[in-house]
């Protein structure tokens, strides 16, 4: 079943949470490409950590080509036979793929009336679709918005991942570097048409054909 795209009322913060969610997933999702480097490259951030973390990124994006990118998201998340790390949320839980996490994740989205769209089969506790599904909630797009008590009781709470982000080998793996162009920061693009640009400085996922449906 498709999803609809209704009309909610969302305050400024939320709206701003929830394209912030919406952002990294796009950045964990694929490697970047010319065009979505150079609007990263034109991020500006205020003087908070969240502000000189987009700034950082944005002097990286600056100076990172496209093929150094995709290289780059390919030894973090590909590899030969694997990456460096795996992006599932029930190996940095248990030690394991496809365990207890990923069934509990399953069963919320039931409830929420979220499933996957047709034709992907990627598990749905990788970080960049979770991070797609927390933005989603936010402002009502998979059909109803959802609190902040809802998105805090969320089967794998990304409003407090706990050792899913801040374990070690993801900090290694996940760390800029000096020299930018070797950086380890990669980036996206969205998989359907965007709308216009938000806040942050980059599309927006648009409420309709997302990886994620009702």
């Amino acid at each position: 079943m498709p999803a609809v795209a209704r009309e909610f009322i969302i305050n400024p913060e939320d709206q701003a949470r929830s394209e912030l969610y919406d952002f990294l997933g796009l950045v964990l999702a694929r490697p970047a490409d010319a065009a979505l480097l150079g609007q990263i490259a034109g991020l500006r951030g205020d003087d908070t950590p969240l502000g000189n973390a987009l700034d950082l990124l944005a002097k990286i994006a600056a100076v990172t080509r496209a093929e150094t990118a995709e290289r780059e998201f390919n030894a973090l998340f590909i590899g030969l036979g694997r990456g460096e790390l795996l992006p599932y949320a029930s190996y940095y839980l248990t030690g394991f793929l496809n365990e207890k996490p990923l069934a509990r994740l399953r069963q919320d989205m039931a409830e929420r009336r979220i499933e996957r769209a047709e034709g992907k089969h990627e598990p749905e506790d990788n970080i960049a679709s979770l991070m797609e599904m927390m933005g989603g909630m936010i402002v009502g797009r998979f059909g109803k918005v959802t609190s902040v008590a809802g998105q805090k009781s969320f089967s794998i709470p990304i409003s407090n991942p706990g050792p899913f982000i801040s374990s070690p080998i993801w900090k290694r793996a996940t760390r800029p570097c000096s020299t930018a162009p070797s950086g380890r920061w990669v980036a996206g693009s969205w998989r359907s048409r965007p709308r216009a640009s938000t806040c942050w400085g980059i599309d927006a996922v648009p409420m309709t054909g997302t990886e994620y449906a009702v």
